[in-house]
């Protein structure tokens, strides 16, 4: 027969229950925060999806709550880690165009690239869609907050 356990085994039991869930949360924090770098576009699974905007024709709140669907097919075997994104502004005068491009198939710039992480990986073969949202909502901190969603489709 097993003799009762101790004040100080209980505590240390409740311990690492405590350290566990403490490390789930720091976890969880840490891929809520974006990643701002250049990165290597060979590791893309799919080509671009775009969202287009007007700045001739857009208002202050299409800009401040920016919601989009989006859908891509997966040209080969990996696992999506995370959604890239990046901008690109073109400059329409006259006679010409300019893009500024913060693409990571462009020359590097100081905006970089930003990459938003999946708590939970997804593994993907060529030929698979994967659905998507982007939620961007301006906030106080003269910021974004950003929820990113993705789905296989064929898995729901």
């Amino acid at each position: 027969r097993r003799p009762p356990r101790s004040t100080l085994d209980r505590s240390s039991a409740a311990s690492d229950v405590y350290k566990r869930q403490l490390k789930n949360q720091a976890v969880a924090e840490k891929f809520r925060q974006p990643i701002i770098e250049s990165y290597d576009p060979q590791t893309n699974l799919a080509a671009d999806v775009r969202y287009k905007v007007d700045f001739l024709t857009c208002k202050l709140i299409d800009l401040q709550h920016i919601n989009f669907d989006f859908s891509f097919d997966i040209s080969r075997v990996g696992i999506i880690h995370g959604v890239g994104v990046w901008f690109n502004a073109c400059f329409s005068g006259s006679e010409t165009t300019l893009v500024l491009s913060t693409s990571p198939f462009s020359p590097p710039t100081h905006w970089y690239q930003t990459r938003f992480l999946l708590l939970q990986p997804i593994a993907v073969n060529p030929g698979q869609s994967v659905k998507g949202n982007i939620t961007m909502n301006a906030n106080e901190e003269q910021t974004l907050d950003v929820k990113v969603t993705l789905t296989l489709p064929e898995l729901n």
